[in-house]
């Protein structure tokens, strides 16, 4: 159990019942709140990813519709490709960023849902020894 500073500290008596309906009425509200920011930030990641791969494509089609390289070469697709990134690259990258923070933020609700299991657990065995 760690303090507000983070600072392990050690327990010298049982969790009383009121204790543990605190701390599940807490994490619940904690949940709430991840739940909504989980919400929003998969709602910006989807719009990022649409960006990105809006711009992507259209960088190819306009390289593939042109067909030559600046020094006149015929364009060839690994070519054409690596150009596309270039130009998509700052879409690219919110995309890769946000994607990280969904999946931060998701693993974030599992871990307080399985605090929220566990505290369950305790309350049921707090009542069972009548605390």
């Amino acid at each position: 159990m760690s303090d507000q500073n983070g600072t392990q500290r050690t327990r010298t008596r049982p969790l009383a019942q009121v204790e543990i309906e605190r701390a599940i009425v807490d994490l619940c509200d904690e949940l709430e709140v991840t739940t909504e920011e989980f919400a929003r930030i998969c709602e910006e990641h989807s719009g990022a990813e649409n960006a990105y791969k809006r711009k992507l494509t259209r960088a190819l089609v306009t390289l593939g519709s042109s067909g030559v390289m600046s020094d006149g070469r015929k364009s060839t697709a690994d070519w054409r490709e690596a150009q596309a990134s270039v130009t998509s690259e700052d879409e690219g990258a919110r995309y890769r960023i946000l994607d990280a923070r969904l999946r931060a933020v998701k693993e974030g609700l599992i871990t307080k849902r399985a605090r929220l299991d566990a505290l369950r657990t305790i309350a049921a065995n707090v009542r069972s020894m009548g605390g």
